[in-house]
């Protein structure tokens, strides 16, 4: 009889909110709103994200937009309750994740130029490195954000409660307050990343009694569901009628928006007090950076993303994209998430494995520098 221990199942309540919050990231990223790189040829189909809408219909595909903010946290803070308790970074994972990004931005640029698009060579150049060069956004702050949880941990687990419940207070008056009105402190999503860290490390540690109590987390839901709403009905009205404000809708569903961290955290607890395990969840939840890299690659989105919609356009002529968004982002999260299984099972091993060589020869580097660095006083 073997005497191996099991390992330990994630809770699957938190890999389905993994899941659902990809979906609801790829609804969010299929809205036909204007790109930077697609826009050198005409399309009848396209929406002002950053513009105050002057339907209701507008506004809802605003609104449906910035859920798309309200998953990323989300996601970010499924991810940070486990990575709160690790002792170590794999560095081998890092890689993995590095190349994996790599593969599928290059993949898409070729893809692109066989088919004739003109992508302009500083754009082709970028597509070999996605993470530098921020192709990938949320992918890099996650890869970053995972090397040095391990320091962050550190930190968290050397200072005292009242000194982490500052930094969590600083965080949210510095980075959710001040800065969310008026863009000061340097402020950029990484830091953003780390601030929900700290947060989601302090309610593990010394809240998680008051965290796993559901009318707190309902009433918390429904404050942080009404101040969204709030914000955004007032700034597109204000928008509509002061002209300098018109072009900024897009700043009020920022990552610091704190009533969309007040609402992310509290479907996070609701979620995780469901306690279940199930391992078909658990392994489709694993795929979900994968899911992420498949669809919201820049090119895909600010060409083709387009030219679907004019398609529907033009056999249907609808008013308002709505509801071809969800239409749209449903099948895009389908095709994604089958290519990241394919990919998964028949590419990613050479991939990886591909990842692994690269990383030995940049460890044999380090560590002759550190060799010699080390011996210097």
């Amino acid at each position: 009889m073997s005497n191996a221990v099991p390992k330990k199942q994630r809770n699957s309540s938190i890999e389905l909110l993994k899941i659902i919050s990809m979906l609801i990231i790829v609804i969010a990223h299929s809205i036909p709103t204007r790109g930077e790189l697609g826009m050198g040829k005409e399309h009848v189909s396209y929406y002002e994200i950053g513009l105050t809408a002057d339907t209701i219909k507008g506004f809802l595909l605003y609104l449906t937009r910035s859920m798309g903010q309200v998953a990323n946290i989300v996601f970010i803070i499924c991810s940070a309750w486990f990575l709160v308790n690790s002792k170590k970074v794999k560095v081998d994972k890092i890689a993995s994740m590095l190349m994996d990004t790599v593969f599928f931005s290059v993949f898409y640029m070729l893809v692109f130029v066989v088919t004739g698009e003109k992508i302009g060579k500083g754009m082709m150049l970028k597509s070999f490195f996605p993470t530098t060069f921020t192709l990938y956004w949320f992918i890099t702050c996650y890869v970053i954000l995972y090397a040095i949880h391990p320091l962050l941990n550190a930190v968290i687990n050397n200072i005292t409660k009242q000194t982490h419940f500052a930094y969590c207070i600083a965080f949210i008056v510095v980075y959710c307050g001040i800065n969310y009105v008026v863009n000061s402190f340097y402020y950029n999503k990484l830091i953003g990343f780390i601030g929900i860290y700290f947060m989601v490390a302090y309610f593990k540690k010394y809240m998680s009694n008051t965290i796993s109590k559901k009318k707190i987390n309902a009433v918390a839901l429904l404050i942080g569901t009404a101040g969204w709403l709030a914000i955004s009905i007032s700034a597109n009205f204000l928008g509509n009628h002061i002209p300098a404000l018109h072009n900024k809708m897009v700043h009020w569903y920022a990552l610091t928006n704190p009533f969309i961290i007040l609402m992310s955290f509290a479907i996070f607890n609701l979620f995780k007090e469901v306690n279940f395990v199930n391992g078909f969840i658990n392994k489709i939840a694993g795929l979900m950076l994968i899911v992420y890299l498949a669809h919201a690659n820049i090119l895909l989105m600010n060409y083709w993303k387009f030219d679907v919609y004019d398609f529907i356009y033009n056999k249907v002529h609808y008013d308002n994209p709505l509801g071809w968004v969800f239409v749209v982002g449903g099948v895009l999260f389908v095709v994604a998430l089958l290519v990241s299984f394919l990919y998964v099972k028949f590419i990613q091993p050479y991939i990886h494995r591909f990842a692994q060589f690269i990383l030995k020869l940049v460890l044999t580097v380090y560590y002759k520098l550190e060799d010699i660095f080390l011996k210097l006083d």
